[in-house]
């Protein structure tokens, strides 16, 4: 059981997804139509649909940096910008606001089966925390071990018994001796 709560707990850490690393978009997370003032942004969620990307500042793991601002790139560093694309308020690229309405439902959903995820996780642990608590302490393995001993020496007793008894020596006292310990093997035996 424990061995399968593992298994399921590195599952749900694997399927865990994670939106940004250390800063550094890779081209699984960014879709970028074109690497200029203009090109539109796209995050890729985890089923491959795409939502506008936030504002705010980017980073690709190749070193290219640049600025988002409404779902385009609005600045590269490293590069000026021509006076002209700087004041040009793009429009064909422009989310409409029922789009942002979308785009924020999309991640909120995302945000609920993330935070599901996580309490799917802490339930896991939780029950691995349980496991380990449950398992035998060092004190009940010793008894344990004792009560196989005696019940280890008893066989071996029985089994120096003889099978049959010798034929000159009948007498009612070992018989009755002989069946006394044998009562006590089967009584030792349902314990």
């Amino acid at each position: 059981m424990l061995k399968e709560l593992k298994k399921e707990l590195l599952k749900a850490l694997t399927n865990l997804k994670t939106e940004k690393f250390d800063g550094v978009y890779s081209s699984d997370q960014l879709n970028i139509s074109d690497r200029v003032v203009g090109g539109k942004v796209e995050l890729i969620n985890a089923d491959g649909s795409l939502n506008v990307a936030p504002d705010g500042d980017y980073e690709l793991e190749d070193g290219f940096k640049f600025t988002v601002k409404d779902g385009v790139i609005a600045s590269i560093e490293g590069e000026e910008q021509p006076e002209e694309l700087a004041n040009e308020t793009p429009t064909e690229d422009t989310p409409a606001p029922d789009d942002n309405k979308v785009a924020i439902e999309e991640l909120q959903k995302e945000t609920a089966a993330i935070k599901a995820e996580v309490e799917s996780i802490k339930e896991i642990l939780a029950q691995l925390t349980g496991s380990v608590s449950d398992s035998a302490t060092k004190e009940e393995m010793q008894k344990f071990s004792k009560e196989v001993k005696t019940l280890t020496d008893t066989i071996n007793k029985v089994a120096k018994l003889p099978a049959e008894f010798s034929k000159t020596t009948k007498s009612t006292k070992t018989k009755t001796d002989n069946h006394d310990k044998l009562m006590d093997v089967i009584k030792l035996m349902k314990k």
